[in-house]
């Protein structure tokens, strides 16, 4: 009957889907978003399929096992199917969400199980046969024998169910593929059938397919004719059966875990091997277990935050005053900078990578708890005050494994580093680093913020870059009782002002406020008071003439050295360098805005002897 309305496809092989993304929501019960499951099509062939579950606020990758019995068909409660089961018409059980999002969009009730072939009575299966409580179910088998075993497996919860076949006259489903054969998405792009040419074709269990489809095969010729998968991806599939809800990614960390116990990636294939009698070489075992943990990937911190908000959040209250209760201050511009970094460190934790350019820094006599502050508040596991040469690979690995990170004794950071290399460490929000599991150097944004202690009064030694420290200075020993005490809810009011939308950076006018404030604690150069009284009545003066006239330095002692360390006084003093025409030629001088009236301009300088005095 078909043959002469639509002549039955000969082919065999799927068409190749172009390169695309597709996501599939499954809901609860009550209708509420559950698991979402993502089909990726690389436009070759391959395809992927990976599982998420909804945390309440986001998607998540992976199911955990209390979620699989919560699950029930896809879209199965759409108005069509629930309209068809209430009115005895035929809802159509296919294999693979794409073609039910297909049929109904037809006006043809349909629903799929998760999973695909063979996981019928896998995941929420007792949701299922609720949900099909009064049903005309109709099966519709791929053209493949996986296809048909699944429908089977249904058949036996319904054992009136009809059937429909796609491409009902092909003489191929007396011979059916044994994977990857055509369905009715096929069958309807082929013949551009509509809704009634798909229902008219509903029919009873056709005998001869099944006589075909389970009719044993001559074991040797099977195996001529099977196509199997290749050997690593028996050894994905074997490892994932095993572990695949057992194993997670610790983003914080850059460490696989099994059953939440890190894994040495060194030995994974010999633990493969001794728990499981699983025998996979290291390079296979190492990629399988990574690309199975990363699909489960997760950050402790991340649920530490949603768990404390959970129970805490919605109240900012236990930030109010925090600066000046744990340390005694008595600016409310210490009350905004501790603030704005637990912000800052709720972002880098939610938004790696996030911009943060400052560093929130504790200054005080050494006992009153700086250092022991930080490490409460960050958790010991999620703190680490080691990090020496910003340079070192090893150093630059260690902002991605810790969320807090401080640079003690601070002074000595500042003697040993040029300032412009801190600035720029500070400021980066991307590392390039090879990760403890990996074999190759790959990006990865930072999660972590930087902070940092002193016992110095005078620590800071450029003015142009003092901005990016705020410096609250410690006039108290730290209650670190309370402090632990605190944490939970001190956290919980700086996610709820993350979600609020609370800057995490100084406004306009608090900068103001802090750059007055930063001065304090900026280093003197003891050659500062004679150049500032040298210059006090200048416009105009060359480094020479300071060097020269002001600090009465020979010649030969004279240098790069010297002239960047008068340099960086007068910028200090307000200065700026400009290149200034003198008889003819170019020359850079040291320019100061006119303050008064009467200016003079220091001698040696040639043609500026003449400049006019007002």
């Amino acid at each position: 009957m078909w043959g002469q309305y639509f002549p039955a496809s000969e082919s065999k092989e799927k068409p190749v889907r172009p390169k695309s993304k597709q996501e599939f929501i499954y809901h609860d019960s009550a209708r509420n978003p559950l698991v979402e499951v993502t089909r990726i099509d690389k436009g070759d062939g391959r395809k992927s399929f990976y599982q998420s579950h909804w945390n309440g606020t986001k998607w998540v990758k992976g199911l955990a096992d209390e979620i699989k019995p919560q699950i029930h068909l896809y879209r199965i409660q759409d108005s069509i199917n629930q309209a068809a089961i209430a009115t005895a018409q035929s809802i159509l059980i296919v294999e693979g969400e794409g073609i039910v999002d297909l049929l109904l969009g037809m006006g043809i009730a349909a629903t799929t199980s998760i999973g695909g072939a063979g996981k019928w009575r896998h995941y929420g299966y007792p949701n299922y046969l609720e949900d099909l409580v009064g049903a005309n179910v109709v099966l519709c088998p791929d053209r493949d024998t996986p296809g048909l075993k699944h429908c089977e497996d249904i058949a036996l919860d319904f054992p009136d169910a009809k059937w429909l076949y796609a491409y009902p006259d092909s003489t191929l489903w007396r011979q059916v593929d044994d994977n990857g054969g055509l369905d009715i998405a096929n069958w309807v792009a082929d013949h551009k059938l509509t809704r009634d040419q798909i229902l008219a074709a509903i029919g009873d269990k056709r005998q001869d397919v099944h006589e075909f489809s389970v009719q044993p095969e001559d074991s040797a010729q099977r195996e001529d004719d099977e196509e199997k998968p290749c050997k690593l991806a028996r050894q994905f599939q074997e490892v994932q059966v095993i572990l695949e809800q057992r194993l997670r990614l610790n983003t914080l960390k850059l460490q696989l875990e099994l059953d939440g116990q890190p894994l040495n990636p060194d030995r994974i294939h010999l633990q493969l091997a001794n728990d499981f009698n699983l025998q996979i070489p290291r390079a296979n075992a190492l990629d399988i277990v990574t690309e199975l943990a990363e699909r489960r990937s997760y950050s402790p911190v991340v649920e530490y935050l949603n768990r404390v908000y959970d129970q805490f959040g919605g109240n900012a209250s236990s930030l109010a005053n925090l600066a000046y209760r744990y340390f005694g201050t008595n600016n409310s511009i210490y009350d905004t900078y501790l603030q704005k970094t637990l912000v800052a460190a709720v972002a880098r934790a939610m938004q790696p990578g996030c911009k943060m350019d400052t560093a929130l820094i504790l200054q005080g006599k050494q006992g009153v708890g700086k250092s022991t502050f930080f490490k409460i508040l960050a958790g010991e596991d999620w703190f680490d005050d080691s990090l020496g040469h910003i340079s070192d690979k090893d150093e630059r690995l260690k902002l991605h494994v810790t969320w807090f990170i401080e640079w003690a004794e601070l002074e000595s950071v500042f003697k040993r580093r040029d300032l412009a290399s801190v600035k720029a460490f500070l400021t980066c929000s991307r590392d390039y680093i090879r990760p403890p599991y990996g074999r190759s150097v790959q990006a990865f944004d930072r999660p972590s913020i930087i902070v940092g202690t002193t016992n110095q009064d005078e620590f800071l030694g450029d003015s142009t870059g003092n901005r990016r420290f705020w410096v609250i200075p410690v006039q108290k020993g730290v209650d670190l009782h309370q402090l632990q005490q605190e944490r939970d809810r001190i956290w919980a009011a700086a996610v709820t002002l993350y979600k609020a939308g609370e800057p995490w950076w100084l406004s306009q006018k608090e900068e103001e406020l802090s750059s007055d404030l930063i001065s304090e604690y900026q280093i003197v150069d003891p050659w500062q008071e004679a150049i500032a009284r040298f210059v006090a009545d200048c416009t105009i003066i060359t480094t020479e003439q300071v060097l020269r006239d002001c600090i009465d330095l020979a010649l030969e002692k004279r240098g790069k050295e010297t002239e960047n360390r008068v340099g960086a006084i007068l910028k200090q003093l307000g200065w700026t360098r400009e290149r200034r025409s003198i008889n003819g030629k170019q020359k850079r001088v040291w320019v100061q805005t006119e303050k008064n009236n009467k200016c003079r301009v220091r001698g040696g300088l040639g043609g500026l002897d003449r400049l006019q005095h007002r």
